[in-house]
């Protein structure tokens, strides 16, 4: 009786049918994925956006706390849209502007383009953010202050708010809350 010996052939790696459909797997995840990370980036920019207005007034705070007269944070673009950027700067001379003779502390460059930081200070204010040397709430006088970051897609759930009330304390929230400010 004889026996065949029958011979397989070995098989390395992978076969190109098999490489093709894990290339097309990935890519419908891939597909899948793209539009949530991207809301999700949008969402993280405008957390760091509040989180860095937070730690400038943090240190404004602390700022006129330490010299013992006020310190604020003025708007680049002066008005109630702080996009642009602000200055944290301290009023040496003691009158509630920013000019030459004051020293100018932090400076936040404009945010990435689409995404606003909006005050709730009146339409056409210029009044600083001011604190005092107690770090109580200086400029504007007996209002709680609210700042909303809003991303390029104006969605509300999305835009983060601080409340700035007037003793200074803060409060980060999500969505614009009470502020009564409107992501355009």
């Amino acid at each position: 009786m004889w026996i065949r010996s029958a011979s397989v052939a070995r098989q390395n790696g992978f076969t190109i049918i098999e490489l093709m459909i894990t290339v097309l797997i990935a890519a419908i995840l891939f597909a899948l994925a793209l539009p949530n990370f991207t809301q999700f980036l949008r969402r993280m920019q405008v957390s760091q956006d509040k989180n860095d207005l937070i730690a400038d007034i943090n240190f404004a705070k602390a700022e006129a706390i330490k010299r013992g007269y006020a310190v604020g944070i003025y708007t680049a673009g002066g008005s109630t849209d702080w996009s642009n950027g602000w200055t944290v700067w301290a009023d040496s001379n003691g009158d509630q502007t920013l000019t030459a003779a004051d020293t100018q502390l932090r400076q936040h460059d404009a945010l990435p383009n689409g995404y606003k930081l909006l005050s709730s200070q009146p339409a056409g204010s210029t009044l600083p953010l001011m604190f005092n040397a107690q770090g109580a709430v200086q400029l504007p006088l007996a209002a709680t202050v609210y700042f909303v970051a809003c991303n390029p897609n104006h969605v509300a759930a999305d835009a983060r708010t601080v409340q700035i009330a007037p003793s200074g304390a803060i409060i980060g929230v999500n969505g614009t809350g009470a502020s009564g400010v409107i992501c355009p």
